[in-house]
């Protein structure tokens, strides 16, 4: 299984739940009780850098809520009927609450039920889970820092949008980025332009043979769109930046780049998505939240995306490339899954 990941007073509930969701949807156990996770965490050798404290050394704050300068392990409010606090404890239950959050937000896509402090598995394995497994793969990558193949997981997250992004707008999705399927569309990134200009309705400022060969996608990988029955001009429209490494807080589209090429008539949503939750990659408060949506625009982590995804209206070929990439990522961990033992 994954160690746990991070050490002392660095742990966090959302990195914990991170953590706990790999274990779950990729171990050979169907559930984890927040118990054993108490008990795991009171084991690890990072453990001996976690202070115990007294509910006497809380004060209320402004909020009226328990809180001292030391403790930042989320909900402390019921502290306050606490003689003594285990922070093995206190974590455990601050992670189970994070997960009963991301339950709510993503709704039926999400791969477990939390009840009774146990998280268990809804599939029987992670392949009955596709979209949430590869989205949980592509993020441990980055986490665990394993060396995984990504160039090729890259392009089959920029397939896994396509669809998440259709169902956003209610309209009609599609992929555009580099490198495009020459047996599906143009791929010169002008004649491609062109092609998708005309099924939305929306006009070019320059023909395509005088755009630079040199730009390949315009910093936008997936483009979404929904149109009235009347096909006029003026319609809702998404261009989406997808990213799967750690510069995912600065993969916004510039829509200035936009214009020298299409006039749209009204103008696009911006949106970014990654496989991450953010306060899991880093401590966020609603500034950071604000400041990353004023970087990145529309933002969709995985708990946005799979809340628009439905693993049964995949295409096929795309759920052979998520099993071909998440297989890669458990072979590089010291995992015992469900589908199989992943080497160290």
């Amino acid at each position: 299984m994954f160690d746990v990941p991070v050490a002392g007073a660095a742990w966090t509930p959302s990195k914990l739940a991170d953590w706990v969701e790999c274990r779950v949807l990729f171990g050979t156990d169907p559930f984890l009780t927040r118990a054993t996770l108490r008990d795991e965490i009171e084991e690890d050798p990072g453990t001996d850098d976690m202070v115990e404290f007294d509910v006497d050394d809380f004060d209320d704050d402004e909020d009226g809520e328990a809180s001292h300068p030391d403790f930042a392990l989320g909900a402390v409010g019921r502290l306050r009927s606490a003689e003594g606090v285990s922070p093995a404890d206190q974590l455990s239950s601050d992670a189970f609450e994070v997960l009963e959050e991301r339950s709510r937000i993503v709704g039926p896509g999400y791969p477990f039920t939390v009840a009774s402090d146990r998280l268990t598995r809804r599939p029987d394995d992670w392949k009955g889970a596709p979209a949430y497994s590869f989205m949980l793969a592509l993020n441990a990558r980055v986490v665990y820092g394993l060396d995984v193949e990504f160039n090729n997981a890259a392009r089959t997250f920029e397939r896994l949008v396509v669809p998440a992004m259709a169902s956003f707008v209610a309209g009609e999705a599609e992929r555009i980025g580099w490198p495009r399927d020459p047996e599906k569309v143009e791929k010169a990134f002008g004649k491609n332009l062109r092609r998708i200009v005309g099924i939305i309705g929306e006009r070019l400022n320059l023909a395509p043979e005088r755009i630079p060969a040199r730009i390949k996608d315009n910093g936008v990988d997936v483009i979404a769109w929904r149109t009235f029955k009347d096909k006029r001009r003026g319609q809702l429209t998404v261009l989406a930046q997808c990213a799967i490494g750690n510069e995912w807080r600065d993969k916004g589209v510039v829509l200035e780049k936009w214009a020298p090429y299409v006039h749209f008539a009204v103008r696009p949503i911006t949106v970014a998505t990654f496989p991450f939750v953010p306060d899991a990659m880093s401590e966020m408060d609603e500034q950071e939240f604000e400041y990353l949506s004023a970087s990145v625009g529309l933002w969709f982590d995985r708990l946005r995306l799979a809340a628009h995804l439905n693993d049964d209206e995949l295409e096929s070929s795309l759920k052979d490339e998520i099993v071909s990439y998440v297989e890669q990522v458990l072979s590089a961990t010291t995992i015992e899954t469900a589908a199989g033992s992943g080497a160290a």
